[in-house]
Parts: structure tokens; C-alpha cells; sequence
């Protein structure tokens, strides 16, 4: 069996991959996150999971990895990381009662091939107190 990488330090995808019961390794690089306005959204959501892969699997050429990226976008807006707990209590009460997308992109190496995708979800938040 081949080696699996994930190229991600998110705790969430971690304990994704962990309940297939396959082993893995967490290796990851910090990658500069810009979009390129020119492309669709999920080209470059597929783009910037490809970037994110890309310089791990220059180091685990004999594996498969996998690099993901996530973002969401709210009233035409592509919203980011929350930069502390004041601003992502101000992000959650501006969903109450709304609907935003969750976007995740996520492309996988191995040696012969590239497979990117991206999945959409819509997430409706009750109104919130």
C-alpha cells in the first residue's frame, strides 16, 4: 500500500481521513493564499488546493497526497478566516437567519496523475441570539 499525505493542518479534514481507518501523515507548507480573479471560482479554489499539494508531494513523490482548501462565500463575498473570536462572533450573527455556500476544493498527487474537484454546500443558519 501506498503512502498517504494529507497537506493540511486543519483539524477537521485530520479527523476526516482518520475515520476511513487508512493510515496517513500530516505533512504541510504554508502556502500564500491569493485567487486569481481571472478564473472561475472553482478553478481557482482547484488551483489554490493543486498550489497547496504541489510543494508536499515534491517531497513525497512515492505518495499520494492530498491537499484541500476551503472558503465561504456570503452575500457575493468571499469571506475569510475569522482573525479572533470578536470577528467571528460578528461573522456568525450576520449569517442569523441567511444562507451562505461552503466551498471546498480538494486535489489529489500520486506519480501518474492530478484529480481536482469541488464540492459546494449550502448552510442555512437559524436566526441566532
Amino acid at each position: 500500500m501506498r503512502k498517504i499525505v494529507l497537506a493540511s493542518l486543519s483539524p477537521r479534514r485530520y479527523e476526516l481521513l482518520s475515520r476511513l481507518g487508512v493510515p496517513f501523515i500530516v505533512d504541510s507548507e504554508n502556502v500564500e493564499e491569493i485567487l486569481d480573479p481571472h478564473l472561475p471560482l472553482t478553478k481557482r479554489l482547484e488551483e489554490l488546493s493543486y498550489l497547496k499539494a504541489l510543494p508536499v508531494f515534491k517531497r513525497h513523490q512515492d505518495a499520494i497526497v492530498i491537499g484541500a482548501d476551503t472558503i465561504v462565500c456570503f452575500e457575493e463575498k468571499l469571506l475569510g478566516k475569522p482573525k479572533n473570536c470578536q470577528d467571528a462572533k460578528k461573522m456568525l450573527l450576520s449569517y442569523s437567519g441567511k444562507s451562505q455556500y461552503v466551498y471546498t476544493a480538494v486535489t489529489v498527487l500520486d506519480q501518474n496523475k492530478r484529480i481536482s474537484f469541488v464540492s459546494q454546500s449550502e448552510v442555512c443558519f437559524k436566526p441566532l441570539t
